[in-house]
């Protein structure tokens, strides 16, 4: 998928790109406010991947640890989700928001990423993938397209129906991790065996990048740098930044990242807690388009 510190194809129009050149953006790694803090450097959660030894490793990382970061999210929502308590209520369209903005749209980019553009890529270099890995998407993509039901559900048969979203949620987050870890098995070993090259990899992943689109770009791509303070580190998620073209670097900081902090990470520590919120789109000085 995206690799750490690479040029990345402009996506934006030339006169967009032309104005995102006359503005200078914030340094990469600045935090979107004063009271962010970057995740501390841990290292890869993957078991399979420790610590990434090529670019063949590399690569998977970026989506899988965002996806491993999702999941450690939503498990701890849902240990004190209870829109039934008194006073909870706001909870339940808070979560559900969120998980079709974040959560699904993320899983839908990243398999349609992976059956359209990454796998035909490595086969057409005479690599060969497990079948599984496909079958494991549909079946994955089905318990996905669930999860939003539960919202009218939960309104409609109340705490039975909360356990019910509790229980369909830990069975696809433990289907989808043991999926994870397969494909880090099976991906670097398939691009090591096969004619793919560095370079024709990193033309796959610009396919993958504008593929996104503007849209998928602002909801993946903070995620993306976030994650990988934890396991990369700070230089190697500057230096990741450092490498979008300018209009993307430009939306980035300006407008995607603060967007993240203010509509995801702050709405999962809300939910986290006892206390009513209401997310608000922070103010956009973006003027790429």
């Amino acid at each position: 998928w995206f690799q750490c510190a690479r040029p990345r194809p402009h996506v934006f129009p030339e006169r967009g790109e032309a104005r995102a050149r006359n503005m200078p953006a914030p340094a990469p790694g600045l935090p979107p406010r004063d009271d962010f803090q970057w995740p501390a450097f841990v290292g890869p959660t993957s078991r399979v991947i420790t610590k990434a030894a090529d670019w063949q490793e590399e690569g998977i990382l970026l989506p899988h640890e965002v996806l491993r970061w999702l999941h450690q999210q939503i498990r701890e929502v849902l240990e004190c989700f209870d829109p039934e308590e008194p006073g909870q209520d706001w909870k339940l369209p808070l979560f559900f928001n969120w998980l079709e903005r974040y959560y699904i749209a993320t899983v839908h980019h990243h398999h349609a990423a992976e059956e359209n553009i990454y796998h035909p890529a490595i086969l057409a270099k005479g690599g060969t993938l497990p079948e599984k890995i496909t079958v494991d998407h549909e079946e994955i993509l089905k318990r996905v397209e669930l999860c939003p039901s539960f919202r009218v559900k939960i309104s409609e048969e109340g705490a039975k129906a909360v356990e019910e979203l509790k229980a369909h949620m830990t069975q696809l987050i433990d289907l989808v991790d043991e999926h994870l870890a397969e494909e880090e098995a099976a991906y670097p070993a398939a691009l090591r065996s096969c004619a793919m090259s560095e370079a024709d990899h990193q033309r796959v992943i610009e396919q993958i990048l504008l593929g996104l689109g503007l849209e998928g770009n602002k909801v993946f791509l903070p995620p993306i740098v976030y994650t990988m303070h934890a396991w990369a580190g700070k230089e190697r998620a500057d230096a990741f930044v450092n490498s979008l073209p300018p209009p993307i670097r430009l939306a980035y900081n300006r407008c995607w990242m603060p967007d993240f902090v203010k509509n995801s990470t702050d709405v999962l520590a809300a939910l986290k807690g006892t206390e009513p919120f209401e997310p608000m789109p922070p103010g956009c000085a973006c003027v790429v388009m």
